[in-house]
């Protein structure tokens, strides 16, 4: 229903007919209010993750970034 009143409001704004492309996010916030980069497990030392970011993703994000090219190199 949101996207449907977005897009009923740029129809009646701007003129759009049509909103082809849509975006989304989840904003995962872990148990301890801390994001969690590193390894996806112990024994997974290979595959990263980099996640719960409460709404700071462009900031951390790129310091995830860094932190887990650190650890690969």
């Amino acid at each position: 229903q949101h996207y449907e009143n977005l897009e009923l409001f740029a129809g009646n704004l701007l003129g759009a007919s049509a909103i082809p492309y849509r975006w989304s996010t989840q904003d995962l916030i872990t148990l301890d209010n801390m994001p969690y980069i590193g390894p996806i497990t112990s024994n997974q030392d290979r595959i990263f993750v980099a996640t719960g970011f409460r709404k700071w993703g462009m900031t951390t994000g790129t310091l995830a970034a860094k932190i887990i090219c650190d650890q690969i190199l």
